[in-house]
């Protein structure tokens, strides 16, 4: 979790399950770059996979990688919000 790419990625995933596409377009990374990002947390064991079809869904693993993010937030004053929402300088916007 030392990267700001991993953490973000891992934030998104409170709020359950999301797609590849999705997170690299929250994120502002390739779909290849998110995906390398996405298989160290796998490896970790912080998220896990579905595949519907053609698409990867990731969601967190545990109830523990939830309450470690949870508390990060409420340390750092951040909130959930769904995939499709952008966080820009600390603040949610559409």
């Amino acid at each position: 979790m030392g990267n700001a790419k991993r953490l973000h990625i891992l934030h998104l995933l409170t709020v359950g399950e999301v797609s590849v596409t999705v997170l690299a377009d929250e994120v502002g990374l390739s779909q290849s770059s998110t995906s390398q990002h996405l298989a160290i947390l796998r490896e970790h064991g912080l998220v896990q996979t579905r595949r519907a079809a053609q698409t990867i869904y990731y969601s967190l693993q545990s109830d523990t990688a939830r309450t470690m993010l949870d508390t990060l937030a409420d340390i750092f004053g951040s909130r959930r919000h769904s995939p499709g929402e952008r966080v820009r300088a600390g603040q949610l916007t559409k």
